[in-house]
């Protein structure tokens, strides 16, 4: 998967990331990375990969509707008698958007290197995917798609801001983006805790924790753990690393991994290039917040011309 992802950084995904977003912002000097160019690019490039037509439109629909859908879970019951039927609802909206787009592409028999033309030509068992297979399981990816990337961008790039001295030393050597990335993901994860069943009896740290019980798990105090990492609050490019558990692990592991890494490598090679990129002083230094999908609410930065 990851050599198939990595055909796609000179034909799709760089085509995106600097053409559509950073050429068009660069002669204003400044943005709001987030809103500007954090949150809509990965939506922009994985559609493409989807095999989706290029309608703004429907990217943003999509987009907006996933995000409902990942928002339903929540703590307070009485907020998420509301949340759980929009996401209901959303989720419906996803798949009768979806549908007519697998059902037109296959209509038109030309079967490209997207995953559209893969899940119509793939078969298992004997069996080849109907359209509402392929719809209910785009649906899925949709949700991964956007917002995972998108804040894992972000938290990057706060981190690298406010240590300017590793932002020169990654811009004057290129090949270590991909340490940049794997550190800050590290550092400040955009999943800080996931929930999980025990399988079996076990005890961890001297607590015993029965089958069946319900655990939250925190990646966040993983990726810092001292007796792992050394000096586990300093952002070191550098550092030996080890299992991240950012992406999850083993069965668990995110099937959007190579493409998330993929279009953060050529996001941040692309931000490298613009002149003195710093924090904008004119708003409230921005913040990495929250449990799950951590991330600063704006990312105000500004550059030379």
């Amino acid at each position: 998967m990851r050599g198939e992802i990595r055909k796609l950084v000179d034909t799709l995904i760089r085509p995106v990331v600097v053409n559509e977003f950073v050429e068009v912002l660069r002669p204003n000097g400044k943005a709001d990375l987030l809103r500007e160019f954090s949150l809509p690019f990965p939506i922009r490039a994985v559609y493409a990969y989807f095999g989706f037509p290029h309608d703004e439109d429907i990217l943003s629909n999509l987009a907006s509707w996933a995000i409902k859908v990942v928002a339903a879970p929540q703590a307070d019951p009485e907020l998420a008698k509301i949340t759980v039927p929009q996401s209901m609802v959303a989720g419906q909206a996803m798949f009768e958007t979806v549908l007519p787009i697998v059902q037109e592409y296959r209509k038109r028999g030309e079967m490209r290197a997207d995953i559209l033309g893969y899940m119509m030509q793939v078969e298992h068992e004997g069996k080849r995917f109907t359209d509402e297979e392929i719809t209910a399981f785009i649906r899925m990816l949709l949700l991964a798609a956007g917002e995972t990337t998108t804040r894992s961008f972000a938290n990057m790039m706060v981190q690298l801001l406010e240590e300017p001295d590793v932002l020169d030393e990654v811009r004057r050597d290129r090949t270590l983006i991909p340490k940049a990335i794997n550190e800050t993901m590290r550092r400040d994860p955009t999943a800080g805790a996931v929930a999980r069943i025990a399988a079996r009896d076990l005890e961890i740290g001297g607590i015993s924790i029965a089958k069946g019980t319900a655990v939250l798990c925190s990646i966040a105090s993983a990726n810092r753990d001292p007796e792992v990492y050394e000096d586990p609050d300093r952002l070191w490019l550098k550092r030996p690393m080890r299992p991240l558990l950012s992406f999850g692990f083993g069965p668990h592991m995110c099937m959007g991994m190579h493409m998330a890494l993929a279009e953060m490598e050529v996001a941040l090679d692309a931000m490298l290039d613009l002149p003195n990129l710093r924090f904008d002083p004119a708003f409230p230094h921005p913040e990495i917040r929250g449990l799950n999908m951590r991330g600063p609410e704006a990312l105000h930065v500004l550059w030379d011309c």
